[in-house]
């Protein structure tokens, strides 16, 4: 909680209007993450207003159980990677090597 309060001072606000997970931390217990779904209700806790999936062309397993639930459960759905980290974009050719515009992991290095 030091850290959220502490961008909220930085933001010089009081209130978060949206806090997103982008996905589950496996060092964080269960409960704390997910105080917003299902039984969040019967203990008390706010619920999830909106969920981030990872969500293209390449990778649509979010369509057969989460936008359903999304939807029934009045959830929003904020989606990233639309573009598959450039895949889909058309700029990486099947046959080109690393290309001489972008620093390459070895020249980042030095």
């Amino acid at each position: 909680m030091d850290a959220v309060d502490a961008s909220l001072r930085r933001l010089g606000t009081d209130y978060i209007d949206l806090y997103q997970l982008h996905g589950p931390d496996s060092h964080t217990p269960i409960d704390k993450t997910l105080r917003a779904i299902g039984r969040s209700e019967v203990i008390g806790f706010a619920r999830f207003d909106s969920i981030q999936p990872r969500y293209n062309l390449l990778f649509r397993e979010i369509e057969r159980e989460l936008l359903p639930l999304a939807l029934e459960e009045g959830v929003g759905v904020i989606p990233y990677n639309p573009i598959a980290c450039g895949l889909l974009s058309g700029k990486h050719l099947e046959d080109a090597g690393p290309r001489k515009d972008r620093a390459s992991p070895s020249a980042l290095r030095q």
